[in-house]
């Protein structure tokens, strides 16, 4: 009987691996899809409503959920917290707040410091092209991100049962 029960939990928690790693390549194209959705707010802030920065972020952060309202959060409250940094080291703030939690990979992350490092430090027009820029190259990863999901989000959760039988087997 207490063998039985082993072998459950084996399969079970061999499962629920492969279905964690299920989970993040199927969040992943979400997440990218609700940063560009923000990233379309915040130029809407900006530009035609000429909101300032630190009410801009606050707003889109309201209007999301997380983990990329925690970006606008963090953004905005390193920025109006009276430390001196600026909108790019905000940012870095911001994103740092979200680096464990999101399920985004380096190469996301790094289109989003790269908008970053423009935030703030020109004028509307110039905002516009670089949030243009960074929706399009979120775009593209979550093109990519969309086919890896397709391709290895069905593996990943048949695989975890599987090599769970397969250990049961092994060591019974």
């Amino acid at each position: 009987m207490i063998r039985l029960v082993g072998a459950g939990l084996v399969v079970v928690a061999a499962g629920w691996l492969g279905l964690v790693v299920a989970n993040n390549y199927s969040r992943r194209p979400q997440q990218l899809r609700a940063l560009r959705s923000a990233l379309t707010m915040l130029e809407t802030e900006i530009v035609y409503t000429a909101t300032p920065l630190p009410e801009a972020l606050a707003r889109v952060a309201r209007c999301t959920n997380p983990p990329v309202s925690n970006l606008f959060w963090g953004t905005h409250e390193a920025l109006g917290e009276g430390r001196g940094y600026t909108a790019a080291e905000s940012w870095e703030v911001g994103l740092g707040g979200i680096a464990g939690e999101a399920s985004l990979l380096p190469q996301d992350l790094e289109v989003l410091r790269s908008f970053g490092h423009s935030l703030g430090s020109s004028g509307p027009e110039d905002q516009v092209r670089h949030l243009q820029l960074a929706r399009e190259q979120l775009k593209q990863l979550e093109l990519a991100a969309e086919v890896e999901r397709a391709k290895n989000e069905r593996l990943w959760r048949t695989m975890g049962f599987l090599v769970g039988l397969m250990l049961v087997l092994v060591l019974y």
